[in-house]
C-alpha cells in the first residue's frame, strides 16, 4: 500500500518521530522559566550529552545530502572537512574551552567583551545571528525540503521549509538547550543507524566486498590529500583554508560552542568535545562513502545533490527507508533547534539584557522564546532562494570563506597579544568585512582562478595584516581587559583524573592516533 510516494510504514515512522520529538520537548517547558534554563541548561550537561549533541547539531541535513554529493563528484576528499575538526577540536580542548569555562559567559561574544569592548561584542554577535538564520538554519531546511520532495514532488520547497521550521521552533522555544540537547541525543543515534544501514545497502551492491567496491572506484577518487592543481579540493585548501573555517565553527561559533558553556565541569566540556571529535571521524564511511560507491552505480545524475536520496529510494525497502528518512528529519532539526536556540541567546544577552537589566530571568525567558519563534518564521521565507546556489554544502562553504577570516583574526589576535585593543579590533572587523564584500562582489575565486578553500587563508592574512596596522595606531593600555583573557593568563582549571583512562590528554592522543591513521589510509 503506497501513500502518496512513501510506503504507509515508513510514513508512520517518520510521523511518530516527528511526534517524539515534539513530546520530548515540550516535556522541558515546565523547567525552563529562567534565561539560564533556557539558553544552557541550567549548566548541567555530562559529557555524553555534550558528545553527541556537538555531533548532531554539526551533522545536518546540509553535511549529509551534502557530503553524499560532494563524495560523488570528488570522492573521499570531502571527508578532510570531518577529521579537520577532530583537530580544531582538540585545539579547543586545551586552549579555548577553559577560558569559557573559567568566565561562565553564555555567549562568546560575552567574552570578546571581557578582552575588548561591548562595540566588539555586539559586532561579532550580530555577524553570527546573521550567520546562524541566513546559512545554518536556511541550509538545513532547504536540504530538508528536497528530501521531502523525491517523495512527495507536487509540495512547494517554501511550504515543506516553512513546516520543518514550525516543528523545530515549537520545541525548541519551549525547552530551550536542554531539549535541544536531550532531543540531538535520540538524532545522533537515529543518524548513526540510518546512515550505517545505507553504507551496508551500497555495499551490499558490490556482494559486501570492500575490494570488489574498491577495484569499481577511479584510485583518483580514493585519495584523501589532493595536488595543488586540483580544481576540487587542493592539498593548501584543505591545510591552510579549511583549519580556519572549522576554527570558527568549533571554537567561536555560538551554535556549537553553547554545548560546552552548558557544560557541568571543565572536565565534562573536555569529555564530551573528545567524544564529539571522535563521531566526526565516522563520517568518511557513513555520508562520504556511499557517495563515492554511488559513482558506478548511478554515473548521469544530473545533479550530485540527488545522489543521497537516490540511493535511498533505490536501494532501501519500506521501513528501513522510513528508518534512514525519519535520520534525515532528525539531522535538519538538530541543526535547526541548534542554531535557533542559539541566535536567540545571543540576541537576549547580547543585546535585550544589556539594555534592560532590571527585568527578571523570567522576563528574558519569556523573550527568548518569542525571538525563537519570529526567527524560525524568518529562516523559512529565506531557506527557499538558496536554490539559486550551485550545491548547498559549496553555498554554505563559500559563504563562510569569504566571511568569517576577519572574527577568526580579532579572536586568535586578542588571546595572542596584549597589545591589541578593541578599537584596533572593531575597525579590523569593518574594513575587513568591507574587504570580503569587495570580494564577494567581484567574485575574486573566478577572476584569479582560486579555490574557494584557500580564500580563508588569503582573507586571514590581509586581515591579519589589518590587525597588525590598527593595533600600531591603537595599541591597548587597559591591563585590566588582559586578566584572564589571554594565554598569559593562570586558570587554575585543571582538574585531576582519578584513572589515567579519564585523562583528557590521554584520550586526545588516541583521537589523534586514530585521526593520523584514517589520513595515512586515504592519502
Amino acid at each position: 500500500m503506497e501513500h502518496s510516494g512513501l510506503h504507509v510504514i515508513d510514513l508512520t515512522i517518520v510521523l511518530w518521530y516527528v511526534v517524539i520529538l515534539l513530546v520530548i520537548g515540550l516535556s522541558f517547558s515546565s523547567r525552563t522559566k529562567t534565561e539560564s534554563e533556557l539558553f544552557l541548561a541550567g549548566r548541567r550537561l555530562t559529557w555524553p550529552a555534550i558528545g553527541f549533541s556537538l555531533f548532531a547539531s554539526n551533522i545536518s541535513s546540509t553535511t549529509i545530502i551534502g557530503l553524499a554529493a560532494f563524495g560523488y563528484t570528488y570522492g573521499v576528499a570531502a571527508s578532510n572537512y570531518e577529521w579537520m575538526a577532530t583537530i580544531i577540536l582538540i585545539l579547543g580542548i586545551f586552549f579555548f574551552f577553559p577560558f569559557y569555562i573559567k568566565h561562565r559567559i553564555t555567549t562568546v561574544p560575552e567574552f570578546l567583551e571581557k578582552r575588548y569592548d561591548a562595540k566588539v561584542r555586539k559586532y561579532v554577535s550580530v555577524f553570527t545571528i546573521l550567520l546562524s538564520v541566513v546559512i545554518d538554519i536556511a541550509a538545513s531546511l532547504y536540504a530538508g525540503a528536497l528530501i521531502i520532495q523525491v517523495f512527495y514532488p507536487n509540495v512547494q520547497i517554501w511550504q515543506t521549509c516553512m513546516f520543518l521550521a514550525v516543528i523545530a521552533g515549537i520545541y525548541t522555544a519551549a525547552g530551550g538547550l536542554a531539549a535541544v540537547v536531550y532531543t540531538d541525543i535520540l538524532q545522533s543515534v537515529l543518524v548513526l543507524i540510518g546512515c550505517f544501514i545505507l553504507f551496508l545497502a551500497v555495499l551490499g551492491q558490490y556482494g559486501f566486498s570492500w575490494g570488489n567496491a574498491v577495484a569499481h572506484i577511479d584510485p583518483k577518487w580514493m585519495q584523501m590529500i589532493l595536488p595543488s592543481s586540483d580544481k576540487h579540493l587542493p592539498w593548501t585548501g584543505t591545510l591552510f583554508g579549511l583549519p580556519i573555517l572549522g576554527f570558527y565553527v568549533w571554537i567561536i561559533n555560538q551554535y556549537i560552542v553553547q554545548r560546552i558553556l552548558a557544560a557541568r565541569s571543565i572536565s565534562h566540556a573536555r569529555w564530551g568535545a573528545i567524544l564529539g571529535a571522535g563521531l566526526k571521524l565516522t563520517i568518511l564511511f557513513l555520508m562520504v562513502m556511499p557517495g563515492v560507491l554511488a559513482i558506478p552505480l548511478f554515473p548521469d545524475l544530473d545533479n550530485p545533490d540527488k545522489v543521497f536520496p537516490t540511493l535511498m529510494t533505490s536501494l532501501l525497502p519500506p521501513g528501513v527507508l522510513g528508518l534512514l528518512l525519519a535520520a534525515i528529519i532528525a539531522a535538519i532539526m538538530s541543526s535547526l533547534d541548534s542554531a535557533l536556540n542559539s541566535a536567540s541567546t545571543l540576541i537576549v544577552n547580547d543585546f535585550l539584557k544589556p539594555s534592560f537589566p532590571e527585568r527578571s530571568t523570567k522576563h528574558f525567558a519569556k523573550l527568548g522564546k518569542y525571538t525563537t519563534l519570529i526567527l524560525m518564521i524568518f529562516a523559512g521565507v529565506w531557506a527557499p532562494f538558496i536554490s539559486r546556489f550551485e550545491g548547498i554544502f559549496v553555498y554554505v562553504q563559500v559563504a563562510l570563506a569569504y566571511l568569517i577570516p576577519p572574527i577568526v583574526v580579532i579572536f586568535l589576535g586578542g588571546f595572542v597579544s596584549r597589545r591589541v585593543s578593541g578599537k584596533a579590533a572593531f575597525r579590523t572587523l569593518i574594513v575587513g568585512h568591507l574587504l570580503s564584500i569587495v570580494f564577494i562582489l567581484w567574485k575574486m575565486d573566478d577572476r584569479m582562478g582560486i579555490h574557494y578553500s584557500v580564500l580563508p587563508l588569503i582573507l586571514f592574512i590581509l586581515n591579519a595584516a589589518l590587525l597588525a596596522l590598527m593595533t600600531y595606531l591603537y595599541p591597548n593600555r587597559d591591563t585590566k581587559k588582559l586578566e584572564d583573557t589571554t594565554f598569559y593568563s593562570n586558570l587554575g582549571l585543571q582538574e585531576k583524573a582519578s584513572s589515567w583512562y579519564l585523562d583528557y590528554r590521554v584520550q586526545v592522543g588516541v583521537l589523534l592516533v586514530l585521526t593520523i591513521g584514517l589520513i595515512l589510509v586515504f592519502r
